[in-house]
């Protein structure tokens, strides 16, 4: 009998054990928050007078909301916020260090913009941030190959010119051209002038746009006192359609001492798999703070 009573109650236990859970998963699980969403779909650059190019690569958004780090995104992008009524957005535009994608920060020279919106659940913001330089962002050096003159200068080991080139420039009138063959097979150049480049933790950079079917080389001259070293900073590798990046000179700067100042360097060799090589070049920007 004792059996028969124990089995009638088992259906019972199990219809509460079942509540006891249906319950239990609406605690765990509770109704999830809808998030609001922002849309970014490109970044504007908008320059000065005495600022160069407005062309630019960047490539990300650093997003913040109420000064809190919501996320880096490549644009275009929607993403989720989970937060509702007035918030105060402020983006930063982002770019790679020496044009590899592992490498990306927010860069120092171009202003956030800041946003007031009212995120409401569901609903999509679309944000068209332009920016521009920073007030206290300096251009130690710019060449557009627009002037009469040329501020680059071949070296003594360098058996071939940089040219000004009409055809195919990347805007205005001209770009650099360093053509290379069996006759010409290397180029070396530096800027006509040197410039004195803050170390330390003070960010500089050189900008260009370039077109090339073979590999370059950038970097520096540093002079010291009756001393002058060359500093390989970058292999640019070849690009079939126009491409900007940005370098980071900074870093190289940074760990050396006694230097007076810095010449700009390009180099350029005709590998041996090739008969001929074509290197554009334009809008060179230094800047630095």
């Amino acid at each position: 009998m004792k059996q028969a009573r124990t089995l009638r109650r088992f259906p019972w236990l199990m219809a509460a054990a079942l509540a006891f859970t249906f319950a239990g998963c609406e605690i765990i699980n509770p109704d999830e928050e809808v998030p609001s969403y922002i849309h970014i779909p490109a970044y504007g650059l908008v320059t000065g007078f005495d600022q160069g190019t407005a062309s630019h690569n960047i490539t990300d958004a650093w997003v913040y909301v109420d000064q809190d780090i919501q996320g880096v995104y490549e644009l275009p992008v929607t993403f989720p916020v989970l937060a509702s009524g007035t918030h105060t957005i402020t983006l930063r535009p982002g770019i790679k260090i020496n044009g590899i994608a592992s490498t990306r920060i927010n860069y120092p020279f171009f202003a956030s913009s800041e946003y007031s919106l009212d995120l409401v659940p569901g609903k999509v913001d679309t944000l068209k941030p332009v920016t521009s330089y920073q007030d206290d962002a300096g251009f130690a050096w710019i060449e557009g190959f627009e002037n009469p003159g040329m501020s680059l200068q071949a070296t003594p080991s360098s058996d071939t010119l940089m040219l000004k080139y009409k055809e195919g420039a990347f805007e205005g009138d001209f770009s650099g051209l360093i053509r290379l063959d069996e006759a010409h097979d290397y180029f070396e150049a530096t800027s006509v002038d040197a410039f004195d480049l803050p170390g330390g933790l003070t960010p500089s950079y050189l900008e260009l746009n370039f077109k090339a079917d073979s590999r370059f080389i950038v970097g520096l001259i540093a002079n010291g006192i009756g001393t002058v070293e060359v500093l390989e900073i970058l292999v640019v590798n070849p690009a079939e359609e126009w491409k900007k990046i940005y370098i980071n000179l900074g870093a190289t700067v940074s760990r050396q001492s006694g230097i007076l100042d810095y010449n700009v360097l390009f180099r350029a060799g005709l590998e041996s798999s090739k008969d001929e090589a074509e290197i554009l070049i334009d809008n060179i920007k230094l800047v630095h703070y």
